[in-house]
């Protein structure tokens, strides 16, 4: 069986991030990851971000290094780093609280709530996805009425 690895942390933007920049932030993120073999979530709120990665060693330290040095955001706080017996999310998903603000956000919007880990037995999930199912569900509950909801 191949060792996994998950990492969580939230952080801050370092500054206001435009449509633009945060689809550009998505595209580069989920294009990257995939080549490394490294899926999760991220999630985008109010300046905010949090973000629940796992893969193998190897493209797992890729990511989180290169997380660590964006530009993107500061403050960042490693909430979890450890070994997982499987992988919870089959690919890169980015969720926002708040209503999505192009066609790509609102695509992925779209395919993050259709495989949020809702429905899964508690007994099944680890602390990550612990993490994962709080942050959601605390950012959502502070987003106006416009926020996109899951089905």
């Amino acid at each position: 069986m191949t060792e996994l690895l998950a990492v969580a942390y939230h952080s801050r933007a370092s500054r206001p991030l435009s449509s633009l920049e945060l689809d550009a932030l998505l595209v580069d993120a989920r294009v990257f990851n995939a080549a490394v073999g490294v899926s999760g979530v991220l999630f985008h709120h109010d300046g905010r971000f949090f973000q629940y990665i796992e893969g193998e060693p190897a493209g797992l330290h890729q990511v989180y290094e290169r997380i660590r040095h964006a530009r993107a955001h500061r403050d960042v706080v490693e909430l979890l780093h450890e070994p997982v017996a499987k992988r919870q999310f089959d690919r890169w998903h980015m969720g926002f609280c708040q209503a999505p603000e192009s066609t790509l956000q609102a695509l992925s919007n779209a395919a993050w709530t259709e495989s949020m880990p809702i429905t899964r037995d508690s007994t099944d999930v680890g602390e990550g996805v612990r993490l994962v199912l709080y942050y959601w569900s605390k950012w959502l509950a502070e987003s106006p009425g416009d926020a996109v909801l899951p089905r």
